[in-house]
């Protein structure tokens, strides 16, 4: 995924494409909130909770962080398909990953498969 400005709105629902606009835009809140080092390296570049736009910055930031989004990583979508096949979607809630993580996700998926 590109890094440029994105709305708070469009990068939420980059990271969870299959829930409601409102529901994508809460999660994301709560990890910016529940993720401290996130949060402080956000600050620094003048971040406030209730800014619209994410600065090209933050966005790099968020995805230092967090990773990209499963929406625009192939590997991440494939987990996340292949664990809600095994569990209920309702059960499912989609963690990010930072890069490293990826590796072992993908390992772990030829199991799965």
């Amino acid at each position: 995924m590109r890094i440029r400005p994105y709305s708070k709105s469009e990068l939420a629902r980059a990271y969870a494409p299959e829930i409601t606009p409102q529901a994508a835009l809460n999660r994301l809140a709560a990890w910016i909130k529940l993720n401290r080092p996130l949060r402080e390296a956000l600050d620094q570049t003048g971040y406030y909770p209730r800014q619209r736009l994410f600065t090209a910055r933050q966005v790099a930031l968020i995805f230092e962080y967090l990773g990209e989004p499963y929406g625009f990583s192939p590997i991440l979508k494939s987990v996340y398909i292949t664990i809600s096949h095994v569990i209920p979607a309702s059960h499912v809630i989609p963690v990010p990953l930072r890069r490293d993580a990826i590796n072992r996700i993908s390992t772990f998926c030829v199991y799965v498969d």
